[in-house]
C-alpha cells in the first residue's frame, strides 16, 4: 500500500512539472491577458503580477520570440530559466543594434532561477528585444515587439 502510494506521488509531481513546464515556454504571440489568466502560467511564475507579460530567458533564445502588446503601461515579468545569466532589454527601432538604437527598458541581470518585474510605457511602433550580455544576441537571443 505504501509503495502504491508513493507512486502515485511520484506521477502526480511529474504531472504538475510538466504542466509548468509548457507555460514556461510560450510559442507565439503573446499578450499581457493571455499570460495572466493561463492557470499554468500562473502556477509557473507565482510572483508574477495580474496582468503582467511573462518572458523566458533561455539558453540562447528568448519565449516568446515575438509580442503584440497595446500602447502604453505594461508590466513584464522575466524569468531566467536558462543556466547561464541573461538580462531582457527593449530598443528602439525594429532591427540591428547601430547608431539610431535606444535601449528604452531593460530587466536586471539574472542568474539562472532569477525574475525580475518592470513596468514600461510604450508608443505605437516596432521594437527589437534581445539580452545585452556578450554575444548573446547573435546566438539567438533576439525578438520583435509590436506595440499598436
Amino acid at each position: 500500500m505504501l509503495i502504491a502510494l508513493r507512486r502515485l506521488l511520484q506521477l502526480l509531481v511529474v504531472a504538475l512539472l510538466v504542466g509548468a513546464c509548457g507555460a514556461a515556454t510560450p510559442t507565439g504571440d503573446a499578450s499581457p491577458s493571455a499570460a495572466a489568466t493561463s492557470p499554468s502560467a500562473a502556477a509557473a511564475n507565482p510572483s508574477a503580477p495580474a496582468g503582467a507579460v511573462h518572458v523566458s530567458l533561455l539558453d540562447f533564445s528568448i519565449a516568446p520570440a515575438k509580442l503584440s502588446l497595446p500602447a502604453g503601461q505594461v508590466t513584464f515579468h522575466v524569468t531566467n530559466d536558462g543556466k547561464t545569466p541573461h538580462n531582457f532589454d527593449i530598443r528602439t527601432p525594429q532591427g540591428a543594434l547601430d547608431s539610431s538604437s535606444k535601449i528604452i527598458a531593460h530587466s536586471k541581470d539574472l542568474d539562472p532561477g532569477q525574475s525580475d518585474t518592470f513596468t514600461a510605457t510604450l508608443a505605437a511602433g516596432s521594437y527589437t528585444f534581445f539580452c545585452a550580455y556578450a554575444g548573446h544576441e547573435a546566438l539567438g537571443m533576439v525578438g520583435t515587439l509590436v506595440v499598436s
